[in-house]
């Protein structure tokens, strides 16, 4: 496995957390796909989730309404391969949005621009095929350390381009959801927006 770009994901403010809670993601390149890994550390009992499957178990919608790990990918813009991480990449391009929740269900997203879903077929095939081709999900005990991995093969991107990455999560606990990732953009959550892509991954 090509070695991993990590990150720690920091709390929206609008979703006060308990003292202890840490979320981490690792994300890279592999032969034209994405590799992801999310790591949470939380007190004893403090995190909602589904017992953690051992292999998939299907495609579903709204996996963000409950704990679910995310990430949206760009290529990034002509022009703006120099740009600092803080800003993000340019907007108003094509991107893919991964969801996998640790009871194995997953969806996968096309967009041509931003919360518009695309309506290229090559990208709709894409999407209507999209599943991870690994997958690994663990749990630890009442205190949780939660880890879940996964690859996903054959993205739509351009191999040759650099791809910005978002890494994100929603975490469910006492019936609340807070909202983690590498930086938030907005006054309220919003994973979209494109200067929440801060991790650059260069062509393997």
């Amino acid at each position: 496995m090509p070695s991993p770009s990590c990150a720690s994901l920091i709390c929206h403010p609008a979703s006060p957390v308990p003292p202890g809670v840490r979320v981490a993601a690792c994300a890279w390149r592999e032969a034209g796909g994405l590799g992801l890994r999310h790591e949470v550390r939380a007190p004893a009992g403090w995190l909602d989730c589904p017992p953690p499957a051992r292999h998939l178990a299907a495609r579903a919608d709204g996996l963000w309404q409950r704990t679910c790990l995310e990430a949206f990918v760009a290529a990034e813009q002509p022009g703006n391969e120099g740009a600092d991480e803080g800003e993000g990449g340019e907007g108003g391009g094509e991107y893919c949005e991964f969801n996998l929740s640790p009871d194995g269900c997953w969806a996968a997203y096309a967009f041509c621009t931003e919360r518009v879903r695309h309506t290229a077929s090559a990208w709709q095939t894409w999407e209507a095929r999209a599943r991870p081709a690994r997958f690994a999900c663990s749990r630890q005990g009442d205190a949780a350390c939660l880890a879940l991995e996964a690859f996903w093969p054959d993205l739509p991107l351009p191999a040759a381009a650099v791809w910005r990455v978002g890494l994100c999560a929603v975490l469910q606990a006492a019936g609340a959801l807070s909202y983690w990732a590498l930086r938030h953009p907005m006054p309220r959550p919003d994973f979209h927006h494109f200067a929440g892509r801060l991790l650059r991954l260069p062509p393997p």
